[in-house]
Formats: structure tokens, C-alpha cells, sequence
């Protein structure tokens, strides 16, 4: 089993995340959740990531401008897109940053995986 522990917003966070097993830790970049940060705060937490644990970038629905603004900054290893970005979105995000992209998906209800 591989844990993401995703939101994290301090360096003592990130760290614990680490020696805890995590094996990939999430940094949000989504305005309205409060675990939100900018660009140079997630610069920051990036160099306390253990070697070998995945960094990943939390987005809802962005533009390819902010893609580019964060991943400018941040040394990301990982997308992983939390909005309603269709199939196409996702696959133009991944062969335009040449990075792997996660996609999360809404369950409510059965009917809601066949979708």
C-alpha cells in the first residue's frame, strides 16, 4: 500500500509525512481551501520532501497559465487534478508538463463509475 497524506502546510508537517512512511505528500494549489499555499510557500516545504517520496501538486480545474506559474517555481513529480477537467484536459495536462497526472473522480453512487 502506498499513502498520500496531501495538505500539508508546514515544514514540520512534511517532514513528519516523510518519516512516517508517506510516499507521496500533496501540496494544494486551489485559492479557496485553506490548505492552500502560493507558489514560493510550496517551495519551500518542496525542499524537506525526503529523496524518493512524490511530490504532488493539487489543482482544481487550471488554466495553463497557473500550471505554468507553479510548476515554474515548484519541482513537482506528480498532477493531480481535482476538478471537473474531462479525459482530453488530462491527457493535454500530462504531454504538456511531461509529468505523471492523477485524476480524481466524484463517487457518489453506483451509476457515478461507469461515468
Amino acid at each position: 500500500m502506498r499513502v498520500k497524506i496531501c495538505g500539508l502546510t508546514t515544514a514540520e508537517a512534511v517532514r513528519t509525512a516523510c518519516d512516517v512512511g508517506a510516499a507521496y505528500v500533496g501540496f494544494v494549489f486551489f485559492a479557496k481551501s485553506p490548505r492552500h499555499l502560493d507558489p514560493q510557500q510550496a517551495q519551500a516545504l518542496a525542499w524537506d520532501v525526503s529523496p524518493g517520496v512524490v511530490k504532488v501538486g493539487l489543482f482544481v480545474d487550471p488554466d495553463d497559465d497557473y500550471l505554468h506559474e507553479v510548476l515554474d517555481v515548484v519541482p513537482l513529480d506528480m498532477i493531480q487534478l481535482h476538478g471537473g477537467e474531462p479525459p482530453e484536459r488530462v491527457a493535454q495536462v500530462k504531454a504538456m508538463f511531461g509529468l505523471p497526472v492523477m485524476k480524481a473522480v466524484g463517487i457518489r453512487e453506483a451509476a457515478d463509475l461507469a461515468a
